[in-house]
């Protein structure tokens, strides 16, 4: 939905953009989203399609908890 693509500039919370080496379904419209959202991290899984989570369900896994525990806001907020 490209209409929000004006408003990605103002997101404030942690994002993660991910995307699959050959994913046909979204090639390349991932890109603009991690490059206008402030701070955003990307990770592209290599040989991999749309379906990440399924091709390689541990590295997906991996690469989402790592993301989670690095913005762990709760855990911040109780500092």
């Amino acid at each position: 939905d490209w209409t929000i693509i004006d408003r990605l500039p103002s997101v404030t919370a942690p994002a993660l953009v991910i995307a699959g080496e050959f994913d046909e379904a979204t090639p390349a419209t991932w890109q603009p989203y991690a490059d206008l959202i402030p701070d955003a991290r990307s990770h592209v899984f290599p040989g991999t399609s749309h379906c990440t989570h399924l091709e390689k369900p541990e590295e997906f896994r991996s690469v989402i908890a790592e993301f989670l525990h690095q913005h762990d806001l709760a855990a911040a907020a109780r500092v």
